[in-house]
C-alpha cells in the first residue's frame, strides 16, 4: 500500500508538473503572442519614425535651399542698393556742379549787365561834367590867351 501511495503521489506530482508545464506553455504562447504584437506595433512605430525622419530631412533640405536662395537674393539686393546709392551720390554731385556752373554763369551775366549799366550811368553823370570842364578849360585858355595877347601888345 505504501507503494501505491508512493505511486499515486508520484503520479500526482507528475500530473502537477505536467499541468504547470502545460499552463506555462500556454502562458508562454500567450506571452509570445503579446510580444509578437508588441514587436509588430514597435516595428510600425519605427517605420512611422523613419518616414517622419525622411519628411523632416526633406523639409530641412528644402529650408536650406530656401535659406540659400534668400541669402543670395539678399546679397543681390544689397549690391543693387549700394549701386543705386552710389549712382544717386554721383547724380547729386553732377547736379551740384551744374547748379554751381549755372549760378556762376548767371552771376557773370548779371555782373556784366551791372558793369555796363554802371558805365552808362557814369557816362550820363560824367558827360555833363566833362562838358562843363571842357567849357571851363576853354574859357580859361581863352582868357589866358587874351591876357597873353594884352600883355604882349
Amino acid at each position: 500500500m505504501e507503494q501505491l501511495a508512493y505511486g499515486l503521489a508520484g503520479l500526482g506530482i507528475g500530473l502537477g508538473i505536467l499541468l504547470v508545464f502545460v499552463l506555462r506553455q500556454r502562458a508562454g504562447a500567450s506571452t509570445l503572442e503579446s510580444l509578437r504584437t508588441e514587436n509588430r506595433l514597435l516595428s510600425e512605430e519605427v517605420e512611422k519614425a523613419r518616414a517622419l525622419e525622411g519628411d523632416l530631412r526633406e523639409e530641412l533640405k528644402s529650408s536650406d535651399i530656401e535659406r540659400t536662395k534668400t541669402a543670395t537674393l539678399n546679397e543681390e539686393l544689397r549690391a543693387r542698393l549700394e549701386g543705386q546709392v552710389e549712382e544717386q551720390k554721383e547724380a547729386a554731385g553732377q547736379m551740384q556742379e551744374r547748379f554751381e556752373n549755372l549760378a556762376n554763369k548767371i552771376l557773370d551775366q548779371k555782373s556784366a549787365k551791372f558793369t555796363e549799366a554802371n558805365k552808362v550811368n557814369l557816362k550820363n553823370v560824367l558827360a555833363p561834367l566833362d562838358k562843363d570842364i571842357r567849357n571851363f578849360r576853354k574859357k580859361v585858355e581863352d582868357l589866358h590867351e587874351k591876357e597873353s595877347n594884352q600883355h604882349a601888345a
